[in-house]
């Protein structure tokens, strides 16, 4: 396993290797953004999105997908309104339901975390 291996390089030593930051990286220092509350706004949006995925990375991988097949607010209304693409949403949405609620065993929980990632969906 990983954590077998980790411990192998890096005895003892479980902060060996830091976790990556990626607002450190140039794009992300003030002002990146049109506006400063866009920034916040922004943070904000992914600091929720991390709260809820945390460290699951099948949740992860559904919802970047599921944000990949979403198209942005700039794009022409075709786009946007094309029914391929808001059937592959759709399904991408029902899919991450259905893990969230084999993941919790309780179907309420899944549709509240569902929506609520799906809400932050238009947010980003």
């Amino acid at each position: 396993t990983f954590k077998e291996t980790y411990n192998k390089i890096f005895p003892n030593n479980r902060y060996a290797v830091k976790s990556f930051d990626p607002f450190s990286v140039g794009q992300f220092i003030s002002p990146w953004a049109e506006r400063y509350e866009d920034e916040v706004f922004f943070l904000s949006t992914l600091e929720s999105v991390g709260a809820i995925v945390k460290d699951d990375l099948q949740l992860g991988a559904l919802y970047s997908t599921l944000i990949l097949a979403t198209p942005g607010a700039k794009l022409a209304e075709s786009t946007k309104n094309d029914p391929q693409l808001q059937t592959v949403q759709d399904q991408l949405s029902l899919l991450l339901y259905r893990y969230l609620k084999s993941k919790y065993g309780d179907r309420l929980l899944a549709l509240d975390t569902t929506n609520s990632l799906l809400k932050l969906l238009g947010d980003l």
